[in-house]
């Protein structure tokens, strides 16, 4: 499989998975992933969380301490940086799944949400 996604000056050139590992290209470095326990895709040589890395290039900076990083469509392995947003901590992250729950009901928990 061999497909490009350019968007907000990032650049992902997914050469090929196998098995559940996938190999990105993140500006000019090659890096392997692979899905760990929580359901989450980190690369294999640092064990970075790869939605956490695709905020950091779209916002051009590193994150900052306490930052949480929210999938939009609660999809873990949609790692687009369209799919992801930045909050400054876990309180406005759980507000968000919330605000969600609220929406859309039941479906928009996951484990470890503050729900009160």
């Amino acid at each position: 499989m061999l497909s490009n996604i350019n968007m907000n000056k990032l650049f992902f050139l997914i050469v090929g998975g196998i098995g559940g590992i996938c190999i990105w290209k993140l500006s000019n470095k090659h890096s392997k992933t692979y899905i760990d326990k929580e359901g989450y895709s980190r690369f294999t040589d640092s064990g970075i969380l790869v939605h956490r890395r695709v905020a950091e290039k779209k916002l051009e900076r590193k994150l900052r301490p306490g930052e949480v990083v929210h999938h939009i469509d609660r999809d873990k392995l949609n790692n687009s940086a369209k799919n992801l947003w930045v909050f400054r901590n876990q309180e406005e992250h759980d507000r968000a799944h919330r605000e969600d729950e609220r929406i859309y009901g039941e479906s928009a928990w996951y484990p470890g949400f503050n729900r009160s």
